[in-house]
This record gives structure tokens, sequence and C-alpha cells, in this order.
């Protein structure tokens, strides 16, 4: 065995407890400061190769031990999207319902993405997503309402009334197919709804890009199980999916193991 692998040392570090591929990484850095990704990646490819780590989901390894097998399962298990629906949002959504039956919509808050940024937006947006033939009249009874109310706002909209400050509520149109959930009773979008959305809407929502942008999807990823095949698919439709690869992969520290089916 190549003394490169340290196989001691490595057993004193991760011995009782899982760890993921970038502490791996962190690891052998200490011993090679200028190792390499490819060097490490082939390394990885070795460790597996001979029983030396085993996976416990992607990206995630623990050592493999014949006499002891150190697996916890659920360990890594991550949270559903579930968001806080706060009250004026339900009483949105069930005024909605209750006015236009047939009608395909969502509703969902900027709000829910805050948690995940450094600076805090001074405003947040109520976003409306229904189906064409009924945004109009959808619109038109949510001014009788309430204020700031817009029916897909413009650019010039955009920078003039939605980043003054004020919260406002706004109607779109709802794109085909897009990824929805029901949670108590209101539709929402799904994670992997929001996150292609951010990409394919920048000029709508320009409070959430660049480092904000990495930050958000980095805990994104990190807290919430993320279908990949849902991102993808969504992402093709929209026309956003090298977007979100390269991003991912020049602005995030978010690890390739976890977003590589979108190349496929």
């Amino acid at each position: 065995m190549n003394e490169k692998l340290i196989l001691s040392d490595l057993k004193k570090q991760f011995e009782y407890r899982p760890f993921s591929k970038q502490e791996l990484y962190n690891f052998y850095l200490l011993y090679e400061p200028e190792l390499k990704e490819s060097t490490f990646r082939w390394r990885v490819h070795r460790l597996r190769n001979e029983n030396i780590i085993i996976d416990v989901k992607r990206g995630i390894y623990k050592l493999h031990d014949n006499n002891h097998l150190y697996y916890v399962q659920n360990v890594f298990e991550k949270n559903e999207y579930n968001p806080y629906i706060e009250n004026k949002t339900m009483i949105i959504f069930k005024n909605i319902k209750n006015n236009f039956h047939y009608a395909k919509f969502s509703i969902w808050n900027t709000k829910w993405l805050h948690e995940f940024m450094i600076h805090q937006p001074i405003n947040n947006t109520t976003i409306i997503e229904v189906e064409k033939i009924a945004a109009k009249s959808v619109f038109e009874s949510l001014q009788d309402l309430y204020e700031n109310v817009y029916l897909n706002p413009s650019k010039y909209e955009i920078d003039k009334y939605l980043l003054s400050g004020k919260s406002n509520i706004l109607v779109i149109n709802l794109v085909m197919d897009s990824p929805l959930q029901v949670i108590n009773k209101i539709t929402v979008p799904k994670i992997e709804k929001i996150i292609v959305d951010l990409f394919a809407n920048k000029s709508l929502f320009v409070m959430y890009q660049g480092k904000e942008l990495a930050n958000i999807l980095e805990g994104i990823f990190e807290k919430y199980d993320i279908n990949m095949a849902t991102l993808k698919r969504y992402a093709t439709r929209r026309n956003v999916k090298n977007k979100i690869i390269e991003f991912l992969s020049l602005s995030t520290n978010i690890e390739y193991e976890k977003y590589m089916y979108l190349r496929g």
C-alpha cells in the first residue's frame, strides 16, 4: 500500500464517525498542501477499491474495519423542504382559492431564503404563480385587498418599485409542469423550482444574486434533500441547466458529487 494513503493517521482521524469527501481532502492537504484534486480523486478511488473506505451515501464515507463496521444509518439524513408558511401567505392563498376554484397556482415568500443570507434584504416579496389564463383576474382581485401588487412586472418596474424597501405581492405566470407540493393545504413550489427560478429570472431576484446566491445554494444543499432529477428536468425546461452547473462548480463550495447528475 502506498505510504501516501497514511492509513494509521486516517484511522485515528475518522475511526468513529462518517466523514465527507471535503473532510478527507482537507485531511490529506495537511500532509500535502499542494495535492491536486485529480490526484485526490484517484486516491479516493483507490481507497474505495481496496475496501478501506465505504460509501454511506453520495459523497459521505466511513472507514471499513474487517472486525467492525462503524456504520451509523441516518446520521446524514437531510430534511425534506417544509417551509414555515406565515398567516398572511395562508390568507392570500385561501382568498385566491375561494375565488378561483379551478385556477392552478402556487405561493411562496422570498423570506424563506433569508436564513441562508448574510446581508438581509430590507423587504420581502410574496410570489403568486398562476396559470396565464387566470393571472390578470387574480391580480385585479388582490389589488382590491392589498397595496404594492404587480402583474408580471417589467425590469423597469422591478428596479423602480420592488427595490424600494416595501414588501410586495407579485402575480406572475406559472410555468407549465412546475414542480409544486402541498404543505398544510397550501400549494407551494418545491425547493428545486426555487433554485432554478433564481437563475431563470435574475432581474426579479436581483437581491439574491452573486455571493448571496452562493450562500443560499450552499445552505439549501446542506440542509435539504435535493431531488436532482426534478432539478435537472425543470432547469432544462427553463434553459438554465448549464448556468446552474457552472455557478455551482465555480462559485460555491458544494461538492461535485452533489450535483454531478445535472451533467448527464
